[in-house]
């Protein structure tokens, strides 16, 4: 009987630390299955945030570069008038954005006194000028400012063209001062100073 009753209690005691195993096997898959959640968890919200955040520099590189383009479409082109004929009248042009228009500005030195000289963007070169694309107003007292009613952007895109300065308006195939205009902003030369008129 006493052995009996010893198996028994060893039998208890097996059972015992089986479930007291079993339990802490139990919980420590449980442990482990909620830590891989919470690590999933963290990882798709890392996933999502990241997302968000190339998105967000995505959006700001399209402004940017699109505020770029619009920079750069209305960034105002600058050329020199060279002489032409032996006129010993030069000077310089600037194309500048006005309220989404292209204001022309001439300013020529050398012009003779009281002079009133038509001036005229053309196709073509100053050596060999093709047809009228826009009249400009007349140059007096060495300057003139026209507005186009065209954009940076359309001018932009109908270049190259030449600035050309007529002796007058009796002599229009007279020519004494042209420059081309392109796409580029164009720097006038530190030598040649524009004056006044003569």
């Amino acid at each position: 009987m006493s052995n009996q009753k010893g198996f028994g209690v060893v039998l208890v005691i097996v059972i015992l630390a089986a479930v007291v195993l079993g339990g802490g096997v139990y919980f420590n898959q449980k442990a482990r299955q909620a830590e891989k959640k919470a690590a999933e968890e963290q990882a798709l919200v890392l996933a999502v945030a990241e997302k968000e955040r190339l998105a967000r520099e995505a959006k700001q590189k399209e402004e940017a570069d699109k505020a770029e383009k619009i920079a750069k479409i209305n960034a105002s082109i600058e050329i020199k008038l060279d002489e032409q004929n032996k006129s010993k009248e030069s000077g310089k042009a600037v194309f500048s954005n006005a309220d989404g228009k292209v204001k022309v500005d001439i300013e020529v030195a050398g012009e003779p006194s009281k002079a009133v000289q038509p001036a005229h963007l053309h196709l073509g070169t100053c050596e060999k000028p093709g047809e009228v694309q826009y009249s400009l107003t007349d140059v007096t007292g060495g300057k003139s400012d026209t507005m186009l009613p065209i954009s940076m952007e359309e001018l932009r895109g109908k270049l190259p063209l030449i600035l050309n300065i007529h002796k007058s308006g009796k002599e229009p195939q007279k020519y004494v001062a042209c420059g081309e205009v392109k796409s580029a902003v164009e720097t006038v030369s530190p030598e040649m100073p524009v004056k006044a008129s003569q």
